[in-house]
């Protein structure tokens, strides 16, 4: 029943581990004025959800889930997205899609996956001022701008943002 709310801002179910582990509804594709979506810790698994026609959106946090697969190419066209948190989700692989529409985007976490490949088209980014793509160092990967590790580190990123809903 959450999704019939059409003009629904902001989704924060974050840190709600108690809740049934499940995919992410497709339904989601359908609140286009979604502005914040945060199911960080939130036992989600399938694959990220098709977010195409979601041009408010400034917010994708999917940290710490089971989620697998790819990321969608269309993430890469979010002219609004701020913020795309994908991190502690081992089991999303692939290449890191081309983010030369999301001229908006500061911060993308990818550490604790297995995305790898060329993020020069986040570098450019006119809103990236080198605020932080973390990926994962092991994964091949070229980025000039990134910091890397193996394990999750964002969490003192994270801690330390300014966000809306904190």
């Amino acid at each position: 029943s959450l999704f019939q709310f059409s003009a629904i801002e902001r989704i924060l179910l974050f840190n709600n581990d108690k809740l049934h582990q499940g995919s992410i509804p497709h339904e989601i594709s359908d609140l286009t004025t979604l502005r914040e979506l945060s199911l960080q810790n939130t036992n989600r698994n399938g694959t990220l959800p098709d977010m195409h026609g979601m041009d408010s959106i400034q917010l994708l946090d999917f940290d710490n889930n089971a989620l697998h697969g790819t990321v969608p190419s269309h993430y890469g066209q979010l002219t609004s997205l701020r913020h795309l948190l994908l991190n502690r989700n081992p089991l999303l692989a692939g290449k890191v899609p081309t983010f030369n529409q999301a001229i908006e985007l500061e911060t993308l976490l990818l550490d604790a996956t297995s995305v790898g490949g060329d993020f020069s088209s986040i570098c450019n980014l006119p809103a990236f001022d080198g605020t932080t793509v973390m990926t994962n160092c092991a994964v091949q990967s070229s980025c000039d701008c990134c910091k890397c590790c193996v394990e999750s580190c964002s969490d003192f990123l994270v801690e330390g943002l300014d966000w809306s809903f904190e």
